[in-house]
């Protein structure tokens, strides 16, 4: 997975999402670029905050082994995917182009048919 994400996807990503942004054939609405920015922000906190509310859980000596199921994690089994699907959709309509929105697409099937079934197989043999 590392071996494709960092060499492949995440430069394809990038220079797509500067692509579009760089060749923009109307201006991005006032409304548009705030949405756009209100979505990067929930996104980011979202990923974020859910990997440190588990890195803070998964420190603890009385944790040790176990599954973490709390904070942002008790909402919903993969906040952090959700916020990064959520946090390049604000990037996709910053750009102003409908192609870009093939980042947040493709991110999201991958997570829903690779990396979500990967990870609940692992969980499930990790804590029986």
């Amino acid at each position: 997975e590392i071996y494709f994400v960092f060499p492949v996807f995440l430069p394809v990503v990038l220079l797509s999402l500067a692509k579009g942004a760089k060749d923009v054939e109307r201006e991005v609405t006032t409304v548009e670029a705030l949405v756009a920015l209100g979505l990067y922000a929930a996104g980011s906190w979202l990923s974020t905050r859910s990997e440190w509310q588990r890195k803070a859980w998964k420190e603890r000596r009385e944790n040790r082994g176990k599954c973490y199921t709390e904070g942002l994690f008790a909402l919903s089994r993969n906040p952090n995917y959700l916020g990064d699907v959520v946090l390049f959709s604000g990037w996709a309509l910053a750009t102003g182009r409908w192609w870009t929105w093939w980042v947040p697409l493709f991110m999201g099937l991958s997570f829903v048919f690779y990396h979500i079934p990967e990870k609940e197989a692992y969980l499930a043999s990790r804590y029986k």
